[in-house]
């Protein structure tokens, strides 16, 4: 690192980003499901590290450095990212008249994961054995892990 900071050896950064780039992709994969948003990040990572190696502090490890900036860059992509929202339509047809509902959910508080689960169980209509296999998780694992959101988003609804 001593050689990037101070004398901006390429070779110096070549080694660094071969040594860390299959680690913070696997950090980076397992936070950001969308592939492309996942390699944006992962740019960043880099473009940050690049822009502040005189700052760098020799007394922290390089690892546990670069680790902070790229959760900070994931943060930063959270905070500017719009809100995560989803509309509901509700029609029925079984009293006299149209009854049309539109309902504007604000998911943004959940995290990626939690909105996978609610996006296959309610809107794909997936039953919980095919959302097991498609996670490689047990479908008791599955039934817990969708209750658990459902609790969390009637807190959020309720203001508890």
């Amino acid at each position: 690192m001593r050689l990037y900071k101070d004398e901006d050896n390429y070779q110096a950064f070549e080694e660094i980003y071969r040594r860390y780039s299959g680690k913070l992709l696997g950090y980076i994969n397992h936070r950001v499901y969308d592939g492309q948003i996942a390699t944006e990040v992962f740019q960043e990572i880099f473009l940050k590290f690049h822009r502040n190696r005189k700052r760098f502090d020799e007394s922290i490890p390089l690892s546990a450095w670069i680790f902070v900036i790229a959760r900070s860059v994931m943060i930063d992509g959270l905070r500017k990212q719009k809100k995560f929202s989803t509309q509901i339509e509700y029609s029925d047809e079984s009293h006299s008249g149209e009854s049309d509902v539109t309902l504007d959910l604000d998911l943004g508080f959940l995290n990626p994961s939690e909105r996978e689960l609610i996006e296959k169980r309610f809107f794909e209509g997936q039953e919980y054995a095919e959302m097991a296999a498609s996670l490689s998780q047990s479908e008791v694992s599955m039934r817990k892990r969708v209750s658990r959101v459902l609790s969390k988003i009637r807190k959020q609804f309720q203001g508890k």
